[in-house]
């Protein structure tokens, strides 16, 4: 039995090694290429996007990237989307939706057309393969999400006070 524990040990040992060391060619294999075309560098991309949580192919590497740059955008893009139209949303939403004013609800607008624009012009590059202009994207939406953040979080503050406050009946109703 302890042969088996000390087999299964040194088999997990060498898949750590294994995807440790592909991590690392994956970072080496983005420095050359952020040097070549300006981008930020990994570990900023990592914060924001996760893309160390990422499978990558050595041939796309920034395809790799973008892709997991646009899930982000995406997910943030769907719950926008749910705040301006809570009638396919949940009760959550409906609450949510009832202590925005007119100023949030702009920036909701803004953030959805920009967010739409990122999903678009990510869907031109899924067509073709290009690396000059997937870096372009990288580096173009990295900004972009630089103030979208900005935003976003004085929306979700807003919320998050709103949520506190909201009147929702606590008292037992039965239905029958």
């Amino acid at each position: 039995m302890a042969k088996i524990e000390k087999q299964e040990e040194e088999l997990n040992d060498d898949c750590e090694d294994c995807c440790m060391n592909e991590l690392d060619q994956i970072k080496e294999k983005y420095l050359e290429l952020q040097k070549k075309y300006s981008l930020p560098n990994f570990e900023q991309l990592n914060e924001e996007f996760d893309i160390g949580k990422s499978e990558f192919n050595h041939d796309t590497i920034l395809r790799d990237v973008r892709k997991s740059m646009v899930n982000k955008f995406f997910a943030i893009l769907s719950f926008t989307e749910l705040l301006l139209n809570p009638s396919t949303g949940s009760m959550f939403y409906m609450f949510l939706v009832k202590g925005i004013n007119s100023k949030e609800k702009e920036i909701l607008n803004g953030l959805f057309d920009r967010l739409g624009d990122i999903e678009i012009d990510s869907f031109e590059l899924d067509v073709t393969y290009n690396e000059k202009a997937e870096a372009k994207f990288i580096s173009e939406k990295y900004k972009v999400w630089q103030e979208i953040k900005k935003e976003l979080t004085q929306v979700l503050d807003s919320l998050k006070k709103n949520w506190g406050s909201r009147g929702i009946k606590k008292e037992k109703t039965y239905f029958g």
